[in-house]
């Protein structure tokens, strides 16, 4: 004969088993929605596109990206990566000519949202090298890092900020700084 007390006792822990399995199942979708989705992850890719525009005192230079080597991966909160390689052409200023960083050197890529779901982020550009070639017969080698704001889905990425000139290579005048804004078209599509 079942007892009322054994009855209940046995329910409850049907039902605290039921819970606790309903429980993980909903904690474990939850963590799943605030992971980044990248698409395709990872993402590599040797022919992205984009721009770059350069600004000194020497005037404004406007250049074509091509040949983009990227690659990213999903993380907790957007993605990471690196650029390897990218071609410019058609600069039309006082820059001539432009070489992505020097040998063996890759620019760090981040891109975080600044909330699960939310609209918008921040991507961030670490070890950035250009070599410029100007009119006035300077190479020239500038260093430093870019951000921007970023949507959620976008797959084009824009950073901007301020190189240093880390190295001033022969004796042709170089500006001690180049307003840099970079714009990235990938074929990815980056989620948070």
């Amino acid at each position: 004969m079942v007892t009322a007390s054994k009855f209940l006792t046995r329910n409850s822990r049907h039902a605290a088993l039921a819970l606790g399995t309903t429980g993980a199942l909903c904690a474990g979708a939850l963590a799943g929605s605030a992971s980044a989705a990248i698409s395709p992850d990872p993402y590599s890719a040797s022919t992205d596109t984009g721009s770059l525009t350069l600004r000194s005192l020497f005037g404004t230079t406007n250049c074509a990206m091509s040949g983009v080597s990227v690659r990213l991966s999903g993380t907790g909160a957007g993605a990471s990566g690196a650029i390897s390689a990218a071609r410019f052409g058609r600069c039309s200023g006082p820059v001539t000519a432009v070489n992505l960083g020097l040998a063996g050197s890759t620019i760090g890529v981040t891109i975080v949202g600044d909330a699960p779901a939310s609209a918008m982020g921040t991507a961030t550009f670490t070890n950035v090298l250009f070599v410029t070639y100007n009119v006035l017969g300077g190479t020239c080698l500038y260093q430093g890092a870019l951000t921007g704001r970023v949507a959620n889905g976008a797959s084009a990425v824009t950073v901007a900020g301020t190189l240093s000139l880390y190295r001033q290579i022969g004796s042709n005048a170089c500006a001690s700084a180049e307003s840099v804004t970079l714009t990235l078209s990938t074929g990815a599509t980056i989620s948070w």
